[in-house]
């Protein structure tokens, strides 16, 4: 019998009482506190329901792996169960995750079992969580509940029992040893709470249809069943509840301006949908109004400083993703603005701050203001690291925010700056990859752009072990999902163009007639990718004719040729592809294409500098 019968066989789900979850506060994304009841006196009804929570928890601490049909797995090779107890707001409150998906819920007083599936992959989030800080968790051969002011995580393995804990006061300000397994947990239990609502549509339409003191309630249902069809993937079916939400708290708020925050957040989670959909334009009014209703709102509430920063992070990506750049900037820099003041006295707010960094840092690289760029990259990656210090489990966000910098000073031509981020970011990643091959592909990306770095310093000898490394694994990510054949292309024919500075041409052909054939086979699917393949075609040229085979040359599209008068013919070397800088795809604005003949300078460099590629920032 699976773990999740066996939870259906604890009993029903009771809805008693909702208790606070302490949010954990995203940029752009925020969603309604539960609020707890108040307090009262202890009662005979509250002895019974601790006696049957205790009863419940016993049972999955006396519950093994193999009546639970569960082993080991490359994904879970240790932990079966981790059970969070957190005594909060005078209860006893239970979260249980385990490795086959199944998760319960049970706070006393309140809700005896919220089980099954419904939080399938935020369990195993929780278990993933709980493998990467096995090794610093405890054995126990007992499990008593924790005392007040302490969250506990027992820990079910194969081999035994472990514990790990940290103090809520810690977890709170983003510190501990078990924040990120602390904040998976949470996950499940907001999924569950969210079930609720979304389960109780159908009573709560009834209700109000009859009694008007319902639609709050109902409308608070709506906005969640959308957001769990968007956890599910079904995006097109979060809609339509989501407007519907959206159109009950305009006119409850009409008439009652307490709900203004509440359709705030409706109108946010209405953009956020549309975006996922790939409607922009229809994003950017939603996210607009709620910007401005949170103008309003702030000033009297400090509390929705954090609401309002967010929504504005959402305002400036979604101006970004319809090429309206300059309009994104303001609410951009108003949002790191905000976050940088709400950092400064509560460090909660930090990684929020580091993710309005980062999306500034990207749009100041869409605009062409790479020097402008780099300010707020240092400033993430000091974020990033003095969070990293106190959570190991943040290194993969140090990580990015590393090969981000390098990325951008890559933009400034400061090839000898990127060095240092990107060879950190190598280290860290292949750290994780070491625990958890889902930072495989990070690795990848961190290894080719360090090679196209050391490419630029021209120490091509030292970009060969980084590329051959990274098309090693790339080969493997390809193999088991054909979409990374793209990027094992990329990987590829950067490895043929460092053999060809090195001046080994019979090496450079294998790996770049690979990458022709690869693109081939993508250009046949998606004609997008005819612009990788001329690249690789011109490579493969310069390569034949090293190897004093000329007449195995391959037909490509006319070479983009210089403007006349345009001096910086260096820079459009590189950006066209033709030099040992990284690839831009788009035009570089230095040069218009043109059918002439090349000229000797650029038949020179062709044959000098193979086309490199570069991973662009992530």
């Amino acid at each position: 019998m699976s773990l999740g019968r066996r939870i259906g066989m604890m009993g029903v789900l009771l809805i008693a009482h909702l208790f606070l979850i302490p949010p954990l506060v995203l940029v752009g994304y925020a969603e309604e506190p539960k609020v707890a009841p108040a307090d009262r006196q202890s009662t005979d009804e509250d002895l019974k329901d601790f006696q049957d929570f205790t009863a419940a928890r016993e049972f999955w601490f006396e519950t093994t792996a193999s009546q639970g049909e569960i082993s080991p797995s490359a994904e879970f090779p240790h932990v079966f169960i981790v059970i969070m107890d957190w005594p909060i707001n005078g209860k006893q409150t239970l979260v249980l995750s385990a490795a086959d998906g199944p998760s319960s819920l049970y706070i006393s007083p309140g809700p005896k079992v919220l089980g099954g599936y419904s939080a399938k992959e935020e369990a195993k989030a929780v278990i993933i969580e709980a493998e990467k800080i096995l090794a610093l968790a405890q054995k126990v051969s007992e499990h008593p509940l924790p005392p007040p002011g302490e969250v506990r995580f027992y820990i079910r393995t194969y081999s035994g029992l472990y514990t790990i804990s940290d103090s809520y006061a810690d977890l709170s300000a983003n510190k501990g040893k078990t924040l990120q397994l602390f904040i998976a947990a949470n996950k499940v239990m907001t999924a569950h709470f969210d079930s609720i609502d979304v389960g109780s549509v159908p009573l709560y339409r009834k209700q109000a249809a009859t009694n008007p003191a319902f639609q709050g309630d109902l409308a608070r249902a709506l906005k969640n069943q959308g957001l769990a069809y968007r956890k599910m993937g079904r995006p097109s079916e979060a809609l339509p509840p989501t407007l519907e939400a959206v159109a009950i708290y305009r006119k409850l708020a009409a008439s009652n301006p307490t709900l203004l925050r509440d359709l705030a957040r409706a109108l946010t989670s209405l953009g956020n949908l549309h975006s996922e959909l790939g409607r922009p334009s229809e994003a950017l009014l939603p996210t607009i109004e709620a910007v401005v209703i949170l103008r309003k709102l702030a000033p009297r509430d400090p509390a929705l400083q954090s609401d309002l920063a967010g929504f504005l992070g959402n305002l400036g990506v979604f101006y970004g993703d319809l090429g309206r750049h300059a309009e994104a900037l303001s609410p951009s820099l108003e949002s790191v603005a905000i976050f940088r003041k709400l950092a400064a006295s509560d460090p909660a707010f930090q990684d929020d701050l580091a993710r309005s960094l980062n999306n500034l840092v990207t749009l100041y690289s869409e605009l062409g203001r790479p020097s402008e760029a780099l300010p707020p990259s240092l400033e993430e990656v000091a974020i990033r690291r003095k969070l990293a210090e106190n959570n190991p489990a943040l290194l993969g966000d140090l990580a990015r925010s590393l090969y981000n910098l390098g990325i951008h000073y890559n933009k400034l031509a400061r090839s000898a700056d990127s060095l240092p981020p990107k060879l950190e970011a190598v280290v860290i990643y292949r750290t994780l990859a070491a625990k958890d091959p889902t930072f495989m592909d990070d690795l990848a990306s961190a290894l080719y752009n360090l090679g196209v770095s050391y490419s630029q310093l021209s120490r091509p000898s030292e970009a060969l072990p980084p590329t051959l490394e990274a098309v090693e694994i790339r080969r493997k990510l390809a193999a088991n999902n054909p979409t990374n054949l793209g990027d094992l292309a990329i990987a590829l024919n950067n490895l043929g163009g460092f053999y060809s500075q090195l001046g080994r041409p019979s090496e450079a052909l294998p790996p770049t007639l690979e990458a022709v054939a690869i693109y081939r086979k993508l250009v046949a699917e998606n004609p997008a990718y005819q612009g990788d393949l001329d690249r690789s075609l011109r490579n493969l040229n310069v390569i034949y004719r090293q190897l004093g085979r000329p007449s195995e040359q391959l037909p490509t599209p006319a070479v983009h040729d210089h403007r006349p008068g345009d001096g910086n013919k260096a820079l459009c070397l590189r950006c066209c592809g033709i030099g040992p800088g990284p690839l831009r795809r788009a035009g570089c604005g230095h040069h218009t294409a043109s059918t002439i003949a090349v000229g000797p300078l650029l038949q020179q460099a062709a044959r000098r500098f193979p086309l490199l590629q570069e991973r662009g920032a992530q």
